[in-house]
């Protein structure tokens, strides 16, 4: 895997070993990117269930002003902290937590930190945690008016419409994986 644009463009980055990752596809990383393109550069950027911190890192090559990345997985953060010195990203603003995606929503909240974008990939083999990080997200209320959530699921995965105040406003396939994209009502 590589970055794709920005600062570390070209730069090689790997994954965690084993099958309790699934890396975000260069494709799809590309394809999120150029949705994103706009609003990416000096905003402030959350990753949950980083994995190999492919989106935080891209997010960071491509000057995100903070880059927030959440993994429980001690082998992750170790895989991130790498792939931050091998792509030349680790001066550059950034968190990296290992800790419970719901623990760390309800820490950053705790904190006043809001973002402009907040991706989230959970792992598809644990269904049920779908709807409660959804709803974790809407309590904390750590979007900015007008950002972007998106939440990475199966291609066949229904995932409602709106949840508090956020609402859907665009779905993108990807061959087996669908992302739904959110923004919060004002």
């Amino acid at each position: 895997m590589r970055i794709i644009a920005g600062k570390a463009r070209s730069r090689k980055f790997y994954a965690p070993e084993g099958l309790h990752t699934r890396p975000v596809t260069d494709k799809i990383r590309e394809s999120l990117f150029n949705i994103w393109q706009t609003d990416i550069y000096d905003s402030e950027f959350l990753d949950l269930f980083s994995g190999s911190g492919s989106m935080g890192l891209e997010a960071m090559s491509r000057g995100a002003a903070n880059t927030v990345m959440i993994d429980n997985s001690n082998e992750s953060v170790r895989v991130i902290k790498e792939n931050l010195k091998s792509t030349g990203l680790a001066d550059t603003p950034h968190e990296l937590h290992r800790e419970d995606v719901f623990s760390a929503i309800s820490r950053l909240k705790d904190r006043g930190r809001s973002f402009d974008i907040i991706y989230a990939d959970p792992p598809f083999t644990v269904d049920e945690i779908f709807y409660p990080v959804m709803e974790a997200l809407a309590e904390a209320d750590i979007l900015k008016n007008e950002g972007c959530f998106a939440i990475r699921t199966l291609d066949k995965k229904e995932m409602p419409e709106e949840f508090g105040r956020l609402y859907k406003y665009r779905i993108k396939n990807y061959g087996l994986s669908t992302v739904h994209f959110y923004t919060k009502d004002n």
